[in-house]
């Protein structure tokens, strides 16, 4: 289990590309499910201000390091604005589990 002040701000990594998409800046948590459901990421900009926010389902996180997330979406799959709610699938045995 990974803390959210471990998460927020480390590098986020695409699998396929090994290409840095920005770095964590918030979770969306579902707390019935007591599991992280998207990891939002800044893209660009300087530092945590500013640039793209962009978002990934936590069934696309590959894993999560000391010194990144690594993720199983490409850069350019990634959405801008954050899925509604009854987008969410059911947590995997992959999702980000908060207790």
């Amino acid at each position: 289990m990974a803390r959210y002040e471990f998460v927020k701000g480390l590098p986020v990594i695409t699998m396929a590309e090994g290409k840095q998409v920005g770095k964590v800046d918030d979770l969306v948590v579902d707390a019935e499910r007591k599991a992280v459901r998207w990891l939002r990421i800044r893209s660009g900009g300087m530092g945590m201000l500013g640039g793209e926010r962009l978002w990934v389902s936590a069934d696309a996180v590959h894993g999560v390091g000391d010194d990144a997330i690594t993720i199983n979406t490409e850069a350019d799959e990634l959405p801008p604005t954050r899925p509604k709610p009854s987008l969410w699938s059911k947590p995997s045995a992959g999702s980000l589990a908060t207790k």
